[in-house]
């Protein structure tokens, strides 16, 4: 099988499509699409990405699920509707990597106490040296 491999005990399968319709609405202008889809086994979807032909890249996953432009698909897929369109996981990955209107840039956002213990504050932070004190009269 190509561009598949094994994921938490499912089988991760890589899919290519082409929608040669607009999308409608704000999405009319921006063409037809190419869609990369990662769905395990069972037909469910666990990351999409749809590249339009005016170069508009949209992306969701399960920390992306939906936006004002559209959504991570749920339910499960017929696997035979993709019959002939499995990808390399590395096609569907470097697909993953190019910049997008929707999706966010920062790979792993902060996390609140993520440095907790490992900064320090001195006792006397909060006191003006004399010299700064005397540069400011």
């Amino acid at each position: 099988m190509v561009g598949a491999f094994f994921m938490e005990s499912f089988l991760v399968l890589y899919f290519k499509r082409f929608w040669d319709e607009p999308s409608g609405g704000e999405k009319d202008d921006w063409g037809t699409s190419w869609w990369y889809l990662e769905m395990d086994s069972s037909g469910d979807t666990h990351r999409v990405i749809r590249q339009y032909s005016n170069g508009v890249v949209l992306k969701y996953d399960n920390e992306h699920v939906f936006d004002q432009h559209g959504e991570l698909p749920d339910g499960g897929a017929d696997l035979e509707e993709f019959t002939g369109y499995e990808i390399p996981a590395e096609e569907f990955e470097s697909a993953w990597d190019l910049p997008s209107l929707n999706y966010p840039t920062t790979p792993n956002p902060r996390k609140p106490g993520a440095l907790k213990g490992k900064i320090s504050i001195q006792d006397d932070f909060d006191q003006l040296p004399p010299d700064i004190a005397g540069a400011l009269e």
